[in-house]
C-alpha cells in the first residue's frame, strides 16, 4: 500500500505513514485506485488517475471570482486560492481600518480605501493566484500517482 501524502510504500497494517506520519485510516478507501495503479503500473490508469485526482482536487475560477464578489471584505478569496498570510493580513487590515472609522468618524473612513484597493487589485490578480494553485495541485497529484 502507498501513502496517498507523501507517496512513499507503507505496510498493510500501519496505522500512520512512516515516512510522513499522516494518519492512513481515511487512506485505504481514498488509495485504492492509486495502489492498484502502483502495484500494475497501467499507463492508461495513469492517465486516467491523475485526471479525475486533479478533478477533484482543483480550484475553479469562477468560485473564485463569486467569492470576490461577494465575500471580498472577509478576504474569502484569498482564502480559497490558499493565500492564507495575505488573506489574514487584508482582513485584520479591514476589521481594523472598518473599526477606526466607526469609532473616530470624521475623515477616517478614508482608511477604507486602502483595503478597497487591495480588493480591486485582486480582481485582476485572481485568475493568476487560481491558475498557480492548480499547477500546484497537479505536481502534488504527479508526485502521488509516479
Amino acid at each position: 500500500m502507498y501513502c496517498k501524502y507523501c507517496g512513499k510504500e507503507v505496510k498493510e497494517e500501519d496505522k500512520i505513514c512512516t515516512h510522513c506520519g499522516k494518519d492512513l485510516k481515511e487512506n485505504s478507501k481514498d488509495n485504492h485506485y492509486i495502489n492498484h495503479y502502483k502495484e500494475n503500473n497501467n499507463n492508461s490508469t495513469r492517465l486516467f488517475l491523475l485526471e479525475s485526482e486533479y478533478k477533484k482536487r482543483e480550484k475553479s475560477t469562477f468560485v473564485a471570482f463569486l467569492l470576490w464578489l461577494f465575500f471580498s471584505g472577509f478576504a474569502a478569496h484569498r482564502f480559497y486560492a490558499r493565500r492564507y498570510i495575505s488573506g489574514t493580513f487584508l482582513l485584520l487590515i479591514n476589521f481594523t481600518f472598518t473599526i477606526i472609522s466607526i469609532v473616530k468618524g470624521q475623515y477616517y473612513w478614508l482608511l477604507e480605501l486602502v483595503p478597497a484597493f487591495w480588493i480591486f487589485i485582486d480582481l485582476f490578480l485572481l485568475r493568476g493566484m487560481i491558475r498557480e494553485e492548480n499547477y500546484k495541485i497537479r505536481r502534488f497529484v504527479e508526485r502521488i500517482i509516479k
